[in-house]
């Protein structure tokens, strides 16, 4: 019949077709540190006169433009001017990618088109998925009498924080999260809960996503530090003592990719 003969052709086609599509559209993932430079990937078949366009798809504008063998920056967005450049040396062996410099911003962040045209071999297009990361580098920790306070900023994207005990208890730690964004569109977070049981060590957490090449599989970024700081909430009279003997609070401080830090009841 022939409806099962099309559906044949089309099953032996279909390899065919998926490596036309993988061949010139090429979809991509880039991982880029905030304050950093980063490099969008793109190739295509070398031989030919080349006209180059990269296009940030959310807005349609062009960030860079290559024709006649140099770049046209008239044609450059003002956000990107000055700041991505090729490999001039390598295009004529195919090599398309654009440095991105002058420090990774958050508004950076989306998706990116890499258009080739040739007189040769036509037209060949690559997406870019741009992320910028600004990793968890420091968690502070502050005790003022029976409150601890934990806190992290300068982070993206948007942290979670996690409040844990050693050893385990049994009820919810009942806390406050607030995770406020700055005009730079950084977040910071914080969160307090009130020590209600002693001899527990009081762990807490800040995370944010980390990224493989190519996935958007989102992991822990954590690391440990603890730390012996007790306190006596029973009774006002105990607190103004610990207060008279240790000052009005304790700062723990640890500076990583991640962190989490540690502080004891007793």
């Amino acid at each position: 019949p022939p409806f099962l003969s099309l559906l044949l052709l089309l099953l032996l086609l279909l390899p065919l077709l998926s490596f036309i599509l993988f061949y010139y559209y090429h979809y991509y993932a880039v991982d880029c540190v905030l304050g950093g430079s980063c490099i969008l990937p793109c190739s295509f078949p070398p031989g030919g006169e080349v006209v180059l366009y990269w296009i940030q798809v959310a807005t349609g504008n062009t960030i860079h433009y290559f024709y006649n063998n140099q770049d046209q920056v008239e044609q450059q967005d003002q956000h990107f001017r000055g700041r991505t450049s090729l490999f001039k040396d390598q295009i004529s062996r195919g090599n398309a990618s654009l440095r991105l410099t002058g420090g990774v911003k958050v508004q950076d962040e989306g998706k990116y088109e890499c258009y080739i045209s040739q007189d040769k071999t036509g037209v060949k297009s690559s997406f870019i998925n741009l992320k910028v990361d600004a990793p968890v580098r420091k968690v502070d920790i502050r005790q003022l009498e029976n409150r601890i306070t934990c806190s992290s900023e300068g982070i993206y994207p948007e942290p979670t924080l996690t409040w844990t005990t050693k050893p385990p208890f049994n009820e919810t730690l009942q806390n406050q999260t607030t995770v406020p964004q700055t005009e730079q569109q950084l977040y910071s977070i914080s969160s307090f809960l009130v020590a209600s049981a002693p001899g527990l060590d009081y762990s807490c957490t800040v995370s944010t996503r980390v990224k493989e090449a190519g996935s958007d599989e989102k992991d822990q970024i954590s690391d440990h530090l603890s730390s012996s700081v007790c306190f006596q909430p029973t009774s006002v009279a105990q607190a103004l003592k610990q207060r008279s003997a240790a000052g009005p609070q304790k700062v723990l401080q640890q500076a990583s990719s991640g962190g989490s830090t540690t502080v004891r009841s007793s």
